[in-house]
């Protein structure tokens, strides 16, 4: 009869539970602590490891796997501040969706009460964004021990799988210095419990009904002929088919984020409402009745425009609500919701709507001849570089390069958008954009402004396989959008606060073993993008003017809704 160090066969169960709900990556941030995790982990047939060193990096870069696969991750940590290093991630895939199972491999609980080097109380510092959490026994070679472990791990696998958020599980291992036990320590095979290959498979859950549907409209008198529009923000848990029926039915105008990922498949969908807003037709008209879906939108003008008051709103999901509460996030409405909700609202104002539309067509037919009126900047950057073909994917990273991409990701244009956009906060952007290229082997463009790109260096640290993907830097020296909404409204403000980015970004590139270009107009830039090689990751260096973008933008706005310089 065979045998294993505990720590070893402890691990194995929890790994055979992982693979169960559907885990095949598992990414290892090295340690002492969860030597033993790790070891076993990379033995596991079917179960593809990748190590990162920094834990912060690798939680994102999970969520990146997350997203692109549609299967939860593991990330696995050692003890103390590496647990705490994950918190940017969890936030981000509490917020805006990611089933990212956290495994921190813990000091045993005595060595915990004395004190012991990396420790940490780790279950109250995730708490406030997991949606379960679970502290194991210590490893014991008892049927009782290994039953106990089981039930834990399907507890909580079972939340991340039904809700699409992460998860923690804390997992004392033993040992002094590491979990790696001599073999005095071991414990028999047969104490492994059966049915570990057991599937667990998410529960479809049930949205609100018909009834509720007929509460909210006889609630808000919402009702056929009335304005109303679709709007879909980031990160929606409704399918483009159910949009695309539902705009269909109603005549509304369908106003889709590039975040949302849904450009590609709605090719009847708006874009440019960000500009469209201000046309004198519509700014002052807005919508009587707004479905929304995913999270608040990328343009805070055209968030504003949608809550005007007077406009009845109804969550097709509630995606928006996310992170505001630990309890079960509601699902989508059912079919059944969807389809009383067409019948009651009948079919909207169809001359506004399609005013409202043409607008949208007007500004998108100018587009072209405006950006070459605005120059070499931001806007003009990202418009051609997302009209190059040879890309799978498209990451925009937050800020101002998410609002570039909002305004040119055309409707039916076929490449994948991913954004991280659950608290639209810069963190982790370059993990992220790697972590989906790696769930799929794609090749992709990742948009991002110097600062997010400076956050998130230890990414770069090169993968056995470096994905095929292209990172255009927008570097103006600075948080760009703090020009357009902070820097504007006092000289005084831009001085005390502005602080240049200091970086020599090709001596970045060398040393994590990137291919380097630099552009300073958009003749270069094209070069460069048709120069980047198919596989391996490269840096396009795009430089940038740190002023003069405020201006840039007023142009472009006026000449897209067609009112000249």
């Amino acid at each position: 009869m065979s045998a294993l160090p505990l720590n070893r066969l402890w691990s194995r169960a929890v790994l055979a539970r992982l693979m169960a709900c559907g885990v095949r990556d598992v990414v290892l941030c090295h340690g002492g602590r969860s030597a033993a995790f790790a070891m076993e982990a990379s033995n596991t047939e079917g179960l593809r490891t990748i190590l990162r060193i920094d834990e912060r990096a690798g939680g994102f870069f999970a969520l990146g796997l997350v997203r692109a696969s549609g299967r939860p991750v593991a990330v696995v940590t050692t003890s103390g501040s590496a647990v705490a290093n994950t918190l940017p991630a969890l936030a981000e895939a509490w917020t805006g969706g990611g089933a990212v199972v956290l495994v921190s491999c813990d000091r045993p609980d005595t060595a915990r009460a004395e004190g012991a080097p990396q420790t940490l109380a780790h279950l109250p510092l995730t708490a406030s964004v997991v949606a379960a959490q679970h502290e194991f026994p210590e490893p014991a070679a008892e049927p009782a021990a290994f039953a106990e472990l089981v039930a834990g791990l399907d507890r909580v696998l079972q939340v991340a799988i039904d809700r699409n958020q992460p998860v923690h599980l804390n997992l004392p291992l033993n040992g002094d210095i590491s979990s790696v036990q001599p073999e005095d320590q071991a414990a028999l095979l047969n104490l492994l419990p059966e049915g570990l290959d057991r599937a667990l498979t998410a529960r479809q859950p049930v949205g609100d009904g018909p009834d509720e549907i007929d509460a909210w409209v006889h609630e808000h008198g919402a009702g056929p002929g009335q304005r109303g529009v679709i709007a879909v923000g980031s990160h929606p848990e409704i399918s483009a088919e159910a949009l695309a029926e539902l705009a269909k039915a109603t005549g509304y105008p369908l106003i889709v984020d590039a975040g949302s990922g849904l450009r590609g498949e709605l090719g009847g969908c708006l874009t440019l409402c960000d500009i469209a807003v201000f046309h004198p037709a519509v700014a002052g008209q807005g919508p009587e009745v707004v479905l929304h879906a995913g999270k608040p939108m990328t343009s805070p003008f055209l968030e504003r425009w949608l809550k005007r008051p007077g406009a009845r709103r109804l969550a097709l999901d509630h995606v928006r609500a996310r992170g505001l509460s630990h309890d079960a996030p509601q699902p989508p409405l059912s079919a059944e919701a969807l389809r009383r909700l067409k019948y009651l609202l009948g079919h909207g104002d169809s001359a506004w709507a399609e005013q409202f539309a043409a607008i949208d067509q007007a500004s998108n037919a100018r587009a072209e001849g405006c950006v070459e009126a605005i120059g070499w900047n931001e806007a003009s950057l990202v418009y051609h570089a997302l009209h190059r073909e040879g890309f799978d994917r498209v990451f925009f990273a937050s800020s101002l390069a998410v609002r570039m991409g909002n305004l040119w990701v055309g409707a039916g244009q076929q490449v994948k958008v991913d954004v991280n956009r659950g608290l639209n906060g810069i963190d982790g952007t370059l993990s992220t954009f790697l972590g989906t290229l790696t769930a799929n082997g794609e090749r992709g463009l990742l948009v991002v402004g110097d600062q997010a790109f400076l956050h998130d260096l230890p990414a770069l640290e090169q993968l056995e396989e470096p994905p095929p993907g292209v990172i255009l830097l927008m570097d103006n020296s600075g948080p760009g959008l703090l020009d357009l909404v902070v820097w504007n409204t006092s000289p005084e403000i831009r001085a005390a606060l502005h602080r240049p980015t200091i970086m020599d970004v090709e001596s970045v590139a060398r040393a994590f073993g990137l291919q380097y270009a630099s552009a300073s107009d958009m003749a270069a830039l094209s070069e460069a993008l048709e120069q980047a090689p198919d596989g391996g990751l490269s840096i396009i260096h795009a430089k940038l003017a740190d002023t003069g973008f405020e201006q840039a933008v007023s142009t472009l706005a006026r000449g897209l809704l067609g009112f000249g310089a």
